[in-house]
């Protein structure tokens, strides 16, 4: 979106600058021919939009796009996605108008731009230094901002990406630029240099920063080249890319809905891109060719009958009218809680039960407050169902999934919880080395959880077994030292140690096995599926080799160290099950749902009383 950005202020910056230097500018003019240019196919995107999401998506899937056709229709999409990120948010493949923040901050900035410009060009000298005031000021909160997320969605923090074509569209009405002509073709290939370079080098989770200026930079320098240079008048200037570029906003709309829907169709469940099952090259193919039929079929009945010169201000209103009417439907949606009683919704209820986000299991319910006087920040959980427990249960996400069905009270255990999500556990306080009583005294969540473990298990001698749930893809859990310093504190305090191994990461989602169920007009469309919910036992016994060995020198033959094998409670003697008729057991990648969770501790705490000598017995 870099290069549009650009491009969007060099063009709207040219109309506005010509307009108010010859007197001819009006607001209301500005304000309408953005409407007419904006709304009718976004109104267009947005109703298909909905109306393949009514019979598609789950209630909480309908629910989240309720809410973004209402951000959409106020223009406030990147701040409602900005509300939504975190690590348990739903997989962005899932969020069929996610697109549209982009849209947003370039009419969050156009709802200033032309009045700043009105006000500033009557005041030339002005103009020039505080604009560069404002690129600054933009820029450097791209570079400095400690989230990538905030960088991302925020509007000052990408209004540099605009105010660079806008700028340049200035210093072209400048007669000096002239100088730099003969320089006009190496600018132009220098500036293809800079995109391409962005679009294969750049990684997606460092951006933007300082990775967003070379594709900003790049298209700049190839606008600035102008028609004469050779790459513009042969290449950029030919006739199939000149109708692209025609048909660019319809597409930007409609592509992504499309790949959007395909990856739900292929597998909803959150982070289930890392599978590397979502739609085929082929589909990918398909979807990029309806896009731009659909685009061109935009363009030319709906975005071009709209612009036309006759009832231009009925158009507007019109247009208006619907937009405010989308949104209002997506607020009903919303506050419906994605309207239960649709046909897709009522026929998949268990499945939607199974692939929900367990928000509830991984909150802070205050019960560590009340029982043993702990206060819970927002980025790490207590969880205990009595104020005597017999276990606690340490870890990340993992260890919450794990203890889920503890806290929903199908497995009867008197236990606490406390974890911290896997990321919190890479911050460098995280794995500094330093004594581990100095350690403890840090304020990241990972140090946190482990002091107040340690404070529960001094104030409550009725815990006698700790539970660790190792986790391999977390740092903290393979830096030797500390995970054996805090091992050697829970055994110093007299407590038995048990390392559940991770769960198993099967090679498909769990939706294979499965998939929705979607029924339009009598036809049957569901996705193929079934029959995929195994994997043979021996691969996944492969894979835990390294825990196992690791989990093993750990021990170092203590017989107060114990290690349980996760797939004990889901698995036969020839293969493991992410599902079974009773539905899914996992709602994510290596992450089980309640219906595992019981599963698993089921089988967890039979094996405990009978290998942990201080493991509390049925009570």
């Amino acid at each position: 979106m870099d290069v549009f950005f650009a491009i969007s202020g060099f063009l709207i910056g040219s109309l506005v600058f010509d307009q108010v230097s010859t007197g001819t500018f009006s607001l209301l003019d500005f304000y309408g021919r953005r409407i007419r240019r904006i709304l009718p196919a976004l109104i267009l995107v947005g109703f298909a939009t909905y109306a393949a999401g009514w019979f598609i998506l789950f209630p909480d899937e309908f629910r989240q796009l309720g809410k973004h056709l209402a951000a959409a229709s106020l223009f406030i999409s990147n701040f409602a996605l900005l509300g939504e990120s975190g690590y348990f948010d739903s997989a962005v493949q899932t969020k069929p108008l996610l697109h549209l923040w982009s849209l947003a901050i370039e009419e969050q900035f156009y709802l200033f731009w032309p009045l700043y410009v009105q006000f500033l060009l009557q005041r030339r000298r002005a103009f020039v230094p505080l604009s560069l005031v404002l690129w600054l000021a933009s820029l450097a909160l791209n570079l400095t901002i400690f989230s990538n997320t905030e960088a991302f969605y925020l509007p000052f923090s990408r209004f540099w990406e605009i105010l660079s074509g806008a700028l340049l569209a200035y210093l072209l009405r400048s007669p000096k630029h002239s100088a730099f002509d003969r320089w006009r073709h190496h600018f132009s290939w220098l500036g293809l240099l800079l995109l391409l370079a962005a679009l294969f080098t750049t990684p997606e989770k460092q951006f933007p920063g300082w990775r967003a200026l070379p594709p900003v930079l790049g298209c700049c320098l190839i606008i600035y080249a102008g028609p004469a240079a050779w790459l513009n008048r042969h290449i950029l200037a030919r006739r199939e890319l000149v109708f692209i570029g025609l048909i660019s906003y319809p597409l930007y709309l409609w592509h992504w809905p499309l790949i959007s829907y395909a990856w739900i169709l292929n597998g909803s469940a959150q982070h289930e891109a890392v599978f590397g099952v979502g739609p085929s090259a082929v589909t990918m193919l398909i979807l990029l060719v309806c896009s731009g039929i659909l685009a061109t079929l935009t363009h030319f009945f709906v975005e071009k009958p709209i612009r036309a010169h006759y009832g231009r201000s009925i158009k507007a209103f019109a247009s208006a009218g619907l937009l405010l009417i989308l949104g209002g439907i997506g607020a009903y949606t919303f506050v419906e809680h994605g309207i239960n009683d649709r046909t897709v919704a009522r026929a998949n209820s268990s499945i939607a039960e199974d692939l929900k986000i367990p928000l509830d299991t991984r909150t802070a319910d205050g019960s560590c407050d009340r029982y043993f006087g702990v206060k819970v920040a927002s980025d790490w959980v207590c969880l205990a169902n009595s104020p005597k427990p017999a276990v606690m249960f340490v870890g990340d996400s993992q260890a919450m999934a794990f203890h889920s069905a503890i806290y929903r009270n199908r497995i009867k255990l008197p236990a606490v919880l406390i974890a911290t999500n896997s990321y919190n556990y890479e911050h460098a306080g995280c794995l500094k080395q330093e004594d581990f009583a100095d350690w403890l005294k840090g304020d990241e969540p990972c140090q946190l959880v482990v002091k107040n473990a340690m404070r529960i298990l001094a104030a409550i001698p009725e815990i006698k077994t700790v539970v660790v749930h190792y986790q391999d893809d977390n740092p903290f859990y393979v830096s030797r030292s500390k995970i054996e310093q805090m091992q050697q504190a829970f055994l110093k305090n007299g407590r038995e140690v048990i390392y559940v191994l991770g769960e198993p990461g099967f090679w498909r989602p769990v939706t294979s096995c499965h998939p929705r169920q979607i029924t339009i007009a009598g036809v049957d469309l569901s996705p193929s599926g079934g029959g995929l919910c195994r994997q043979e036992r021996a691969t996944l016994v492969e894979n835990q080799v390294a825990q196992r060995r690791y989990v093993s020198e750990l021990s170092g033959g203590n017989p107060n160290v114990h290690m349980y094998d996760p797939l004990r409670g889901i698995c036969d003697e020839k293969y493991c099950y992410q599902g079974g008729p009773d539905g899914a057991w996992f709602w994510t990648l290596e992450h089980v749902n309640e219906k595992g969770s019981v599963r698993m501790l089921e089988d967890f705490l039979s094996w405990a009383r009978n290998h942990v000598r201080a493991f509390p017995a049925p009570s």
